[in-house]
């Protein structure tokens, strides 16, 4: 609870910071002095989105070892001193990074990277494992070299003796990679759409003040089509401060989403991949468990104790332990804390029946993390072209109704 508060009241104070800034600038220099703020914020989301994908890559890397190392029953430490000796250590290497970091931000290098780099944690797993610590243990204190759904399927593994395969359900069909690919279709209209109104709200300053001049003094009347891309400037000048408030909206928004599993779980549209996430993470451990001959009590306990699970799912897993220490059957007890959807419950069952519910819950696991993955996919695919057409439409009016005045103008000079 008390990292949850640090982690809202982080987020929140982000949120007033950037909105003040935003506001500032807005009530100073107009629309226009949204377009530093904005270039700001797309280079250092754009540094944001490599980094992420540089740790992901890093991290699939770090699980193929362990796998790799699992199955060939090799010494964990001494897997992990391989790789590391087989990284670049360079003094050359080391050059590009702090340059590069420097104008990225400057100091980081030395303040921050150098003792906290990859290599560096690598090494404290290393002195972790050495010193007898279990790797579900180590990787918690270490826990940006794995993904929470790493760390719970090497917990499930090293329970059921399974590591190996349970290391490698962790690679595919994965959240993670299917984010990397969402984010910037979202991001790119709404970045795309920032700017046109910036350079529309220039136009209404610079240039538009101008054509009205000169259609005025040759007593025309300007296009219709120019008339209009006047109300909607006058429209985007006017309502600046809805522009300025909506990044760090969005900002907010995404942060409630990331630190809050309730707020996850009940949002509107992304509740229903979300929970149908969970639930494809819950049944797969489950029957990874179930089927090492752990009592269902046991399973659910050892997933409530694991750190891929916190807040809301935490009591979810925690209420369902409580239902079948009660007696409960376990489809209905999964189902009443919203972990098994309705359209499972009458499979789960049978498969009980027929004594094949561990093969089941993890076939329906795998099949809610499939479709998870698919709907994403399949949202971000119908959706992104849309927006971008409609963004081209926006775009050729505004090209159509500056060119349309320069026309009539040429016109009239030729008769």
């Amino acid at each position: 609870m008390k990292a949850f508060a640090r982690k809202i009241l982080m987020f929140f104070g982000l949120f007033l910071t950037v909105g003040m800034v935003m506001g500032l600038l807005v009530l100073a220099l107009g629309i226009l002095g949204l377009l530093p703020v904005v270039g700001l914020t797309l280079f250092y989301g754009w540094v944001l989105f490599a980094y992420l994908h540089y740790r992901q890559t890093r991290q699939a890397e770090l699980l193929h070892v362990l796998t790799t190392a699992a199955d060939g029953g090799m010494p964990l430490a001494d897997a992990l001193r391989a790789y590391l000796l087989d990284r670049p250590h360079s003094m050359q290497h080391e050059c590009w990074i702090a340059s590069i970091q420097f104008f990225l931000l400057p100091g980081y290098y030395w303040v921050w990277h150098r003792g906290h780099s990859f290599d560096r944690k690598i090494e404290r797993l290393i002195d972790l494992v050495e010193q007898g610590v279990a790797l579900d243990e180590a990787l918690g204190k270490v826990p940006a070299l794995t993904s929470s759904q790493a760390r719970l399927l090497v917990k499930v593994g090293l329970s059921t003796g399974q590591l190996a395969t349970c290391l490698r359900c962790a690679a595919p069909n994965r959240i993670v990679p299917v984010w990397m690919e969402v984010v910037p279709r979202a991001a790119y209209p709404l970045a795309l759409l920032i700017v046109v109104l910036g350079i529309v709200s220039f136009q209404r300053v610079f240039i538009l003040p101008k054509f009205q001049k000169i259609f005025a003094d040759f007593g025309m009347e300007l296009p219709l089509l120019t008339r209009r891309l006047f109300a909607f400037a006058d429209m985007v000048v006017n309502h600046a401060w809805i522009i300025a408030l909506l990044i760090p909206t969005l900002v907010a928004l995404g942060a409630a989403l990331l630190s809050s599993t309730t707020a996850s779980w009940f949002c509107p549209g992304v509740g229903r991949l979300y929970r149908m996430y969970i639930r494809g993470r819950v049944l797969n451990a489950l029957g990874v468990l179930l089927q090492a001959g752990k009592p269902a009590p046991a399973a659910l306990e050892l997933l409530a104790g694991a750190d891929a699970f916190t807040g809301s799912v935490w009591r979810r897993l925690n209420a369902s332990r409580s239902a079948v220490e009660q007696g409960t059957p376990l489809p209905d007890a999964l189902f009443g804390t919203g972990l098994l959807s309705r359209s499972m419950v009458p499979l789960v069952r049978a498969a009980e029946r027929a004594r094949s519910l561990p093969w089941a819950l993890g076939e329906l696991g795998e099949a809610a993390s499939k479709r998870t993955v698919q709907l994403m996919r399949r949202i971000s695919q119908t959706v992104f072209p849309i927006v971008v057409v409609a963004m081209g439409l926006l775009i050729g009016f505004i090209v159509v109704a500056l060119f349309m005045p320069m026309v009539a103008v040429m016109l009239e000079l030729a008769r």
